[in-house]
């Protein structure tokens, strides 16, 4: 494989939202740093309400002081929506990388290449590409091996899986009487 090659497989499979390689806004470190930032400015006020003595008969002292003391509600909530966000981005991003994946896998099969690429998650906001080698007299022997000893039921699913990884309903009609 030339290294131009490589960069273009690279690229086609990493374009993940709008055919960029850019992540979302959410997985930067501006949501903890607005937190963070939020967090701080909330102190001061927590602290003034504490020692500042305000007359409890004009009537504003119950809504500052509860909107004080609630606050740390929302700092926790909205954490845990930034929590929850990432995780959905990420696993989307993992879902995206594979699909482009499976067209590149079906360019790589129609040109006859030993090749497989796939994508992962990582850790934290790291992504692999993998790129398999491997022999094909092999490949096609395990398969025919695995599709003669399965059950029903795993055949109509393996023939499901094949044909979505492939894009072709006879890859294996074909590859199996050709060796």
């Amino acid at each position: 494989m030339e290294k131009t090659e490589f960069g273009e497989i690279v690229t086609k499979v990493s374009g993940i939202v709008h055919g960029s390689n850019k992540l979302p806004w959410l997985l930067s470190a501006q949501p903890l740093a607005a937190l963070l930032l939020a967090g701080a400015l909330w102190l001061p006020a927590f602290i003034a309400v504490l020692v500042v003595h305000v007359d409890d008969d004009s009537g504003i002292a119950l809504p500052v002081r509860l909107a004080v003391f609630l606050f740390p509600l929302g700092l926790v909530a909205a954490g845990y929506l930034i929590k929850w966000r990432r995780g959905y981005w990420l696993t989307k991003i993992v879902r995206l990388l594979v699909q482009n994946c499976i067209d590149v896998n079906q360019a790589l099969y129609f040109q006859g290449r030993p090749l497989f690429v796939t994508a992962a998650h990582v850790r934290a906001n790291i992504f692999a590409i993998y790129f398999v080698y491997f022999d094909a007299t092999d490949c096609v022997r395990s398969v025919d091996l695995l599709l003669f000893t399965c059950m029903e039921d795993d055949w109509e699913k393996l023939i499901k899986l094949i044909t979505f990884y492939t894009r072709d309903e006879n890859y294996l009609s074909r590859v199996c009487f050709t060796l």
